[in-house]
């Protein structure tokens, strides 16, 4: 069986499935079998999988600078510490993604699908993540420092100590959002119910 790299097919690839149910029981590599919290989570675990009629390799810590994956479908992948730094997600599909530890610095993720996505210590720097579905997502200790979230839905979504320095929140709902120590600064933008004291965002009394 000749396989491709992931880099060599996903930097045009989109609108493909890769989650659970999705796949005809592609063979997985031996050490790319996940244990303990990520088996027991529900993610699909990394492997080989066959887009557009080519085995493509998928696994933790993967880079995909750059790679186009627009309107993609990673339901409920696992994708620990991939780099996807500068990479197009725009429109893709993301909910319950195990994408924590990751690099997604300047990726843009307009209108991405992240519900219940696990984002904890993910660096989203400067990511466009406009008009994203991060409803209950896992953004714990998440650097979003000059992300751009405006018209985001981030109901009941965990930003606990996550920093939001320079961050462009206007317009969004935190009503139902968890913000404990979660840090900004005076060119954090936010809806005009929170404001920053002390460093911290918090809701306006």
């Amino acid at each position: 069986m000749s396989g491709f790299h992931s880099n060599e097919l996903l930097k045009s690839v989109s609108n493909y499935p890769i989650a659970k149910g999705d796949l005809p029981g592609h063979p997985f590599h031996g050490n790319q079998y996940q244990t303990g919290a990520a088996a027991s989570s529900g993610y699909v675990p990394s492997g080989i999988h066959t887009i557009n009629g080519k085995d493509v390799t998928i696994a933790p810590g993967e880079n995909l600078t750059g790679a186009d994956l627009h309107n993609a479908n990673l339901r409920g992948a696992y994708l620990a510490n991939v780099n996807l730094t500068a990479a197009n997600l725009t429109g893709a599909e993301l909910s319950e993604v195990g994408l924590w530890g990751a690099n997604l610095t300047n990726a843009n993720a307009t209108g991405a699908h992240l519900t219940d996505a696990n984002l904890v210590d993910t660096s989203l720097n400067s990511a466009n993540l406009s008009n994203a579905w991060l409803s209950g997502a896992h953004l714990l200790n998440a650097d979003l420092r000059g992300a751009d979230l405006r018209g985001a839905y981030l109901h009941l979504a965990d930003l606990t100590s996550a920093d939001l320095r320079g961050a462009n929140l206007s317009g969004v709902n935190l009503t139902s959002a968890h913000l404990a120590g979660t840090i900004g600064d005076e060119n954090t933008r936010l809806p005009d119910t929170h404001e920053v004291v002390d460093g911290y965002v918090v809701a306006r009394k």
